[in-house]
């Protein structure tokens, strides 16, 4: 479904996930195997970054992991945990959840906020 196009959030909505956060993003730079060079359209010897991303459930129950190699010469990345913090503080405002202390528990990790790509060939997803 993913490769028809269906963002992530609509494909877990179909399996009864209806809100879910980023447990853990790890960010590992090395350089290329051969066929993710040639997919990425670039030299074996320029590094590739690597993301490992690990999403749960609002109980903590992990529902999804990715692996997504990136052309890290054409990337930009960035990080921003200020919305999951807000939207945490606002159901904290409303009765609702526990603040930023569930939060803490919940180990919630960094929002990515967007990915900017030079060419069309900037990942391959495993």
């Amino acid at each position: 479904m993913r490769s028809k196009g269906h963002s992530v959030s609509v494909i877990l909505a179909e399996y009864g996930v209806t809100d879910y956060i980023r447990l853990r993003t790890d960010i590992i730079v090395r350089l290329p195997t051969k066929e993710e060079a040639r997919r990425l359209a670039q030299p074996e010897t320029e590094p590739v970054m690597l993301t490992k991303k690990v999403d749960v459930d609002m109980k903590g129950t992990p529902i999804s992991y990715s692996e997504t190699v990136w052309a890290s010469e054409r990337m930009q990345f960035s990080i921003d945990d200020t919305s999951q913090q807000l939207k945490v503080l606002a159901q904290a405002e409303n009765g609702e959840g526990e603040g930023l202390g569930y939060a803490s528990r919940m180990k919630s990790a960094p929002v990515w906020l967007g990915v900017a790509c030079g060419r069309e060939q900037c990942r391959c997803s495993t």
